[in-house]
């Protein structure tokens, strides 16, 4: 597991620029970084079709089939909220070159199901979008030999800064105030001083980034879901974790192996009877844990890099694909030219998915 960079002060107060000794002179060109493949395929769930509540920010093809056409919402005012997700289209359209120059990648996730009927998520989502891709344009103006863990500090201020975006828009909306909100995934590939590739990182929730080693066919979970069990595990590895709260007979403590058990598709009967508790409790807990979007200000986000090697392959899931994949299927689909658009095909099955499923492949082969 990537050790995770340290979180600077800056999260305690969302809307911060980009710290000063990050940027580059300003009269110095930009510079041209070598460029990676980012595609994306993108499934809405089969109970609402007409409404796709995830969010892909870095794949220009999927912006320009997608982005200012809101759908129907159900909310309060879906005037407004319409004209609010076309300007967070706006602002994504204007950040798309950049980004793309950046090798930046973003997956989002509304909240959405039977809780969050009107479309709450959607709007979160593309809210944060917005807000997400202007904010990292600029990692494209950083000098050449920046370390990465600058990158992964200025994408956790992105996402600090769209929490407190969306926070601000639903303050005063009681059908979206703590229900507009939405997990993240962000990550970006850069050729370090030495000529390796690293992947500087920012998550939060449950949406999942993985590294496919190439080489191995190893597939390393790089995330760790913002769960009753993923606290469990951050407690065991990390001394200054705090522990969840849970009952006498569930642990505040597991292991990789018993964290794994739990995410796993075997059958809860077949589980120790501590991780059937810990099971049926993660469900419940879900993401909530760290959503972006509830609380303006107190938003702390995971950053970290990670190492990679020539022809590696960066993914993000949202929990509509990996919940319905395995190692075979992930592992089948990254094999093929359009990897994402294959993960979400097999992930929705012949019926169509139960939840939005959405995939981000990052191919760290060099086209430039």
């Amino acid at each position: 597991m990537p050790k995770e960079a340290d979180q600077p002060d800056e999260f305690k107060t969302a809307r911060l620029s980009t710290p000063e000794a990050m940027r580059p002179p300003e009269k110095k060109e930009r510079v041209e970084t070598r460029r990676f493949t980012i595609a994306s395929g993108s499934l809405a769930s089969r109970f609402h079709p007409e409404r796709n509540e995830d969010a892909v920010v870095g794949d220009k093809t999927r912006l320009m089939a997608e982005n200012g056409f809101p759908p129907e919402l159900k909310t309060s005012d879906p005037d407004a909220d319409k004209e609010a997700v076309r300007r967070a289209a706006g602002q994504e359209a204007e950040a798309a070159d950049r980004l793309a120059a950046a090798n930046c990648g973003v997956v989002l996730d509304g909240l959405s199901g039977s809780e969050h009927p009107t479309g709450s998520g959607y709007v979160a989502s593309r809210l944060a979008a917005g807000e997400i891709a202007a904010r990292l344009a600029e990692l494209a103006d950083l000098p050449p030999g920046t370390p990465a863990q600058d990158s992964a500090r200025l994408m956790g201020l992105a996402l600090a800064a769209a929490n407190d975006c969306v926070a601000e828009y639903t303050a005063a909306r009681p059908d979206l105030k703590d229900l507009a909100g939405t997990t993240v995934a962000a990550a970006r590939a850069t050729t370090g001083p030495d000529g390796r590739t690293e992947v500087a990182y920012a998550y939060a929730g449950n949406t999942r980034l993985y590294h496919w080693r190439t080489a191995t066919r190893k597939l390393i979970e790089v995330s760790i879901d913002d769960t009753l069990a993923g606290d469990a595990l951050r407690a065991t590895e990390d001394p200054e974790a705090t522990p969840p709260m849970t009952s006498p007979t569930t642990s505040a403590f597991i292991s990789r192996e018993e964290y794994n058990l739990v995410n796993s598709t075997v059958p809860t009967a077949r589980l120790p009877r501590e991780l059937q508790e810990l099971r049926e409790k993660n469900d419940s807990f879900s993401s909530a844990s760290k959503v972006l979007g509830l609380g303006a200000g107190s938003f702390r986000p995971h950053i970290g890099v990670l190492k990679a090697e020539v022809g590696d392959k960066v993914v993000i899931l949202t929990d509509g694909a990996y919940g319905n994949l395995n190692y075979k299927d992930i592992a089948y689909a990254l094999s093929r030219a359009d990897a994402a658009r294959e993960l979400v095909r097999l992930a929705a099955g012949s019926g169509g998915p139960h939840d939005d499923a959405t995939a981000l492949v990052i191919d760290l082969k060099a086209t430039a």
